[in-house]
């Protein structure tokens, strides 16, 4: 049975709580890309977690869980998160999240 959207949003938001939880030198020192392959349910999932530095030495994070459905085929669920030098955290804008719906 395949994954439901729900499910995999909450797997790509409990990765998103741990990075969320990192003080803003973790988040610094985080790779630029990473991605892990688990399974849940019984499903496949890619979880792959963004970070870029921005301007003025910001962080964006964003968390990416695709599930595989058949032939590559599948559903996204992305989510993410800016870090201020002054600790202070946001959601991505739309802008932001696009590039990694």
């Amino acid at each position: 049975m395949r994954l439901s959207a729900a499910r995999q949003l909450a797997v790509g938001r409990e990765r998103l709580t741990f990075l969320n939880s990192l003080s803003y030198d973790e988040v610094a020192a985080l790779p630029k890309v990473t991605m892990e392959k688990i399974v849940v349910d019984g499903n496949r999932l890619e979880v792959s977690v963004w970070h870029e530095t921005l301007e003025m030495g910001a962080h964006l994070v964003a968390v990416q869980a695709y599930g595989y459905w058949f032939l590559g085929i599948g559903r996204m669920a992305a989510e993410g998160f800016v870090l201020s030098p002054r600790n202070e955290r946001r959601p991505l804008t739309l802008e932001e999240w696009a590039p990694f719906s």
